[in-house]
């Protein structure tokens, strides 16, 4: 019996952390169906259809994430909006000077990278570069991930993290 509760574990925290249900039954090698009526009988709900795959790739060295996740905790945020009630945007960005820094972190996890350097030019500042996730799904993947080392910005990271499951089941 441990093991047919250790392998719902493993589909129950599979789809919370975003992989999609053909992705969980590929990776364990059983059917879709199996992996649906696994979720159904643990009360998880489905995510809306609209709602994109997530695109990012969070490593699993559990000391990267606790870097990257210090790296967001004193240099980066979260911010939502709500638009006329009808959608919520949201991303999370960590800014820094470190050209290097930046373009790791674009190219270990994904998202986007943007540089001011009109701050340069008027105030003799180095560019700045922001490192953006946008997409519902990978906000919340990223959340998901650093919010176990998060301890300046703790409050928002749950709070986040309550409102995508609230809003979207993820």
């Amino acid at each position: 019996m441990a093991h047919i509760g250790s392998f719902t574990d493993k589909i129950v925290t599979a789809y919370k952390s975003g992989q999609t249900i053909k992705e969980i039954a590929s990776h364990l090698e059983i059917g879709q169906g199996s992996v649906w009526r696994t979720l159904q009988a643990q009360g998880i709900k489905s995510r809306p259809h609209g709602l994109r795959q997530k695109t990012i790739r969070m490593p699993t060295d559990l000391e990267l994430v606790g870097y990257i996740a210090g790296l967001f905790d004193a240099d980066g945020n979260v911010q939502f909006r709500n638009k006329h009630g009808t959608s919520i945007g949201c991303k999370a960005s960590i800014y820094n000077t470190n050209r290097d820094l930046i373009e790791w972190l674009e190219k270990l996890i994904g998202g986007n990278v943007l540089w001011d350097t009109k701050r340069t030019e008027r105030h003799g500042w180095k560019p700045m570069g922001t490192w953006t996730l946008y997409r519902a799904r990978d906000v919340a993947a990223f959340l998901k991930a650093v919010e176990p080392f998060i301890i300046v910005k703790r409050d928002a990271t749950k709070a986040a993290l309550a409102l995508f499951d609230e809003v979207f089941g993820l």
